[in-house]
């Protein structure tokens, strides 16, 4: 957190914000943990580490309600009481943002442009690392999937004697 804290604002603060979150798996946006067993800083085994997209009107199969259903019986009277108009369309819009938003969206461009620009920084091999395994200690996406597959040519090309190449052997 104190790199984070550090870090100047652009690209370095970016890079120390998914170096933190890619860290400790057991980070979410949500104030609850939805998917995740054990500490922050724990390996899930049962692969859910980070968060999973949530989409707000998927319906869930089942009892026939959405997110927004669910999320509405508690969240709206609170949001009624302690924001105002302008701030409970905020934060509706920055709600259906999160929801939207895996980890590998938030965390992969980050990563992969740190890495080339910053080519000798020491945490670069380590997350590339952890960009390649990333679908499958997560929530799998196509969009995971690809800087996946990049993340482990980059790691092999650059950092082929690291310790996290040598741990790297196929994209997810």
């Amino acid at each position: 957190m104190e790199n984070y804290k550090n870090a100047s604002a652009g690209p370095e603060k970016r890079f120390c914000l998914a170096y933190l979150i890619l860290m400790n798996r057991g980070m979410e946006p949500y104030l609850e943990p939805v998917n995740h067993h054990g500490g922050i800083d724990e390996h899930d085994y049962f692969n859910g580490n980070y968060w999973g997209v949530i989409p707000v009107a998927a319906k869930d199969d089942s009892h026939g309600h959405s997110v927004e259903d669910i999320l509405s019986t508690y969240e709206k009277p609170v949001l009624r009481a302690l924001l105002s108009p302008t701030e409970q369309m905020q934060a509706d819009k920055v709600r259906k943002i999160i929801s939207a938003t895996g980890p590998a969206h938030m965390l992969c461009q980050t990563i992969m442009d740190w890495a080339h620009s910053h080519p000798n920084d020491p945490r670069v091999p380590e997350m590339l690392y952890r960009l390649v395994k990333l679908p499958l200690w997560s929530q799998h996406t196509p969009y995971g999937s690809r800087f996946s597959h990049a993340a482990l040519a980059l790691l092999h090309l650059r950092y082929p004697a690291s310790s996290w190449a040598k741990r790297a052997s196929w994209a997810y």
